[in-house]
């Protein structure tokens, strides 16, 4: 009121009523309907009926996505995406049975101006979209919409899947698993709660490795074969989603993989972790533990025994019975990290740094067997295999060895072998690599028990040992130690190009500085031209002395240049800490007799080293001129200044063996009256009387005394063997001989055993043989007094030979 109307909305009005007027008109059928309210359209719609469906067939459809997720381990995304696509499905069915309840839908269908319900009619719908229109909705084409959505859902995934691979494709069957129980790979855990929690990111895969360890007849891949795998394919990254982590576990050979986390917050800690199992991708044990932080080894523990229980139960073999975790670990948390620190640290070839954390764990609980066995590795590596210091912490380990798990047990048991060189140990330790051949660390206590005694004993070859060592690098390639004996074994071998790729590798493994600069100085120094010799043998005058003894130790019995080891310790004699006893040896190996005799008196060397170098001359030479010095063969010098045992058996074989019988048997009476307090005086007395017996002709009682000697890596196993194989020789079984002669190539004796064969092999008419052994002979004694009987014989060999 008090507006004036518009005339056009009047007639807007009224135009409207007399359009609705006219449609109703032309459309008799809808004239007679009233305009249904909302609840009236939705029963139209069968809203209801169709929501309850739809509902359901997504209820399957999420069931079959999680069965096919599980068995073809489908990424973590996947279901996520597939109830997203449901969502928008379930709108588009909604909205497609409220345009198909409208009567003008009906009509328009009846009148053939849109799709009926179950056509798809793609041209229609093509042009609605080219017109910028969206297409009409029909049940056809929300049924067909819905179909290639999940087809491109599950399609894409299986592409996505065999492009980037899947734990599947790389299972256990890659590590032989039918030739070893079912393997469990833990991989490092997920850690929050603060940063004094990380250390138990990789500390529980060691924890839980050991724990799990033969538990209910599992075995778990050793923690160092999972780390390196997880470097590789992890590197930085802290937490990756759980295909990546089970992917790790999988490249193992395992057959279960162990993923968890550790969560800590003001009340404590909480520790999960889930068992997957990697053949099928399903998930076998679930299990948690919580408890106060300095708990973390007992909650570990009880994680242990719920896991086993668990897949015990999962897998049908009953339940775990008196299980005694402590008997696998300290029960002295800060022992354990002390412990685990020392492990990191071992890993990355820091020696010094594991050697303290080791002992510290030691001291905090001295029944830490673990703790005691990786103190005696980590001082070998710092030292040698030779390490007093590595020693006691090995019998240490060895008296503990009953609280070790089976596996450590093994390795503790191995390590002594090669140290004291136990000939009957070889089994085991072939049978432990059977078992655990996931275990890099059991592979490389083969490959030092073969190349600390296992081929002077004849149990193997280098070729074996070499295999040995491989094999571990290949299962840790990052751990720089393992590659220390095979790059010895390829210098000694004289391939210089190998040699230097391997010392590269070995440069970007660790910075082990010491084995470093030693292989850098005995390449050139062994392998190296005249010039390249000259340069080496300067640059030793700046090296530390006792890396120049190990340069000696590791190649003087695989070489046949004894002639440049022996001038590197010459032009190093001066110098504080060298063994000038050393260059004796070496001169006597090399046949420069006269030089020897000349240097006893100028060297400062012991009245018991002069008679031990005398003793060998005696035992292997037959020079044919007096030495001066042979009255030094004396049985009572090797108690001057201080009893000498080594000498005292070196004389009493040498004096043997030139005929000098009461000499040798004052020698024999001297050892046996140590023998009940040293191992060593009883060998050597059964080797200088062995040695007796057999210039006697008694020969039962010489095989029964040297034999068992024989079996010993040491010095007075060397004589031993070449004692028995002239014996063997001299009785017509050649084959034995050569047996024995084998088993001394690689001690001071090489030379003489070079000899020794090339002689029977030219009898046997074997020339290819006795070409090669005279030639290195021949080459061992370049530098020696070439008027010697032995060097003249051999030379007039291999000229008959090479014709």
């Amino acid at each position: 009121p008090g507006l004036p109307r518009r005339p056009g909305i009047a007639r807007l009005g009224h135009a409207r009523t007399i359009f609705s007027f006219r449609i109703f008109e032309r459309t008799p059928k809808l004239a007679a309907m009233t305009s249904p309210n909302l609840l009236e359209r939705l029963k139209r719609a069968r809203t209801v009926q169709i929501l309850l469906v739809y509902l359901g067939a997504s209820w399957v459809i999420l069931q079959i996505a999680e069965v096919l997720g599980e068995a073809l381990s489908l990424p973590e995304w996947v279901l996520p995406v597939c109830v997203l696509l449901l969502l928008v499905g379930l709108v588009i069915t909604l909205a497609t049975a409220w345009v198909q309840s409208l009567p003008s839908t009906t009509a328009a269908e009846e009148a053939g101006e849109i799709p009926t319900d179950w056509q798809v009619a793609p041209v229609e719908a093509l042009a609605s979209l080219k017109s910028g229109r969206l297409p009409h909705l029909t049940w056809a084409r929300a049924i067909l919409g819905g179909l290639v959505a999940l087809s491109l859902l599950f399609g894409g995934t299986g592409l996505y899947v065999g492009f980037s691979g899947s734990p599947r494709l790389v299972g256990p069957e890659e590590a032989g698993a039918d030739v070893a129980a079912a393997g469990i790979a833990v991989v490092p855990f997920a850690v929050t709660g603060g940063e004094d929690l990380n250390l138990w990111r990789e500390g529980l895969v060691d924890v839980l490795t050991t724990n799990l360890d033969g538990m209910g007849g599992f075995r778990t891949i050793d923690s160092r074969t999972v780390l390196a795998q997880w470097r590789d394919q992890v590197g930085d990254a802290d937490s990756p989603d759980l295909r990546t982590s089970l992917q790790v576990a999988a490249r193992t050979g395992a057959r279960y993989g162990l993923v968890g986390a550790l969560v800590g917050n003001p009340a404590g800690i909480r520790v999960s972790a889930e068992l997957f199992d990697l053949s099928s991708g399903g998930k076998v044990v679930q299990v948690s533990q919580e408890g106060a932080a300095d708990q973390v080894l007992d909650l570990t523990s009880s994680l242990s025994v719920a896991i086993i229980r668990e897949l015990l139960g999962a897998t049908g073999q009953g339940t775990v019975q008196d299980v005694r975790l402590d008997a696998l670990t300290t029960t002295s948390l800060p022992a354990l990290r002390a412990y685990l620190e020392g492990e990191a640290t071992f890993r990355d070839a820091d020696f010094a740094a594991a050697v303290a954390s080791y002992e510290e764990a030691v001291e905090l609980d001295s029944l830490f067997a673990l703790a005691w066995m990786r103190l005696s590795n980590a001082y070998g590596w710092l030292d040698d295999i030779g390490s007093a210091a590595g020693a006691n912490a090995g019998e240490r380990a060895a008296a503990l060895v009953d609280r070790l798990p089976a596996r450590d047990r093994v390795l503790v048991q191995a390590s002594e072998a090669a140290r004291t060189g136990d000939a009957a140990f070889f089994p085991t330790i072939r049978e432990a690599v059977t078992l655990y051949p996931d275990d890099p660390d059991i592979w490389f206590e083969l490959g030092e028990y073969i190349y600390h005694g296992g081929v002077e004993l004849g149990l193997a070859t280098w070729t074996q040992a070499r295999e040995a060592f491989e094999r571990a690098i290949e299962l840790d390639p990052d751990f720089g130690p393992y590659q220390v004996h095979p790059l010895e074994m390829v210098i000694a071998a004289g391939d210089r190009e190998e040699a230097e790729v391997r010392l590269a590798r070995y440069r970007e493994a660790t910075e082990d500085v010491r084995n470093i600069t030693e292989f850098s100085l005995a390449i050139p120094l062994l392998l190296g031209d005249s010039t390249e010799f000259l340069q080496a043998l300067e640059a030793s005058r700046s090296t530390d002395v006792g890396l120049l003894q190990r340069i000696r130790i590791a190649y003087t019995n695989r070489v046949d240049e004894y002639d440049r080891i022996r001038e590197m310790l010459w032009v190093n004699r001066d110098r504080a800490g060298s063994d000038h006893s050393w260059i004796l040896y070496n001169l006597i190996s090399e046949g420069a007799l006269r030089r020897t005799d000349r240097l006893m008196d100028s060297l400062d060397v012991s009245v018991a080293t002069k008679g031990l170098a005398m003793g060998w001359l005696l035992g292997t030479w037959a020079p044919g001129e007096e030495l001066p010095h042979r009255s030094a063969a004396d049985p009572r010098g090797c108690e001057e200044p201080a009893v000498n045992t080594s000498c005292q058996f070196f004389v009493g074989w040498g004096l043997a063996r030139t005929g000098d019988l009461a000499g040798a048997r004052e020698s024999a009476r001297i050892l046996r009256g140590r023998a009940e307090a040293s191992e060593l005086s009883a060998r050597g007395a059964d080797l200088v009387d062995g040695t007796i017996a057999a210039e006697g002709g008694r020969v039962a009682e010489a095989r029964r005394l040297l034999g068992p000697v024989s079996q010993h890596p040491g010095n007075e196993g060397a004589l031993a063997r070449l004692s028995l194989a002239e014996l063997e020789l001299a009785e017509g079984n050649t084959a034995e001989a050569i047996r024995y002669y084998q088993g001394a190539l690689d001690t001071y004796g090489r030379f003489y055993v070079s000899l020794a064969l090339a002689r029977i092999y030219d009898e046997r008419a074997e020339t290819d043989l006795a070409r090669d052994f005279y030639r290195r002979f021949l080459t061992i004694t370049r530098a020696g007094d070439q008027d010697l009987p032995e060097i003249v014989e051999a030379k007039a060999a291999l000229a008959g030979l090479d014709g």
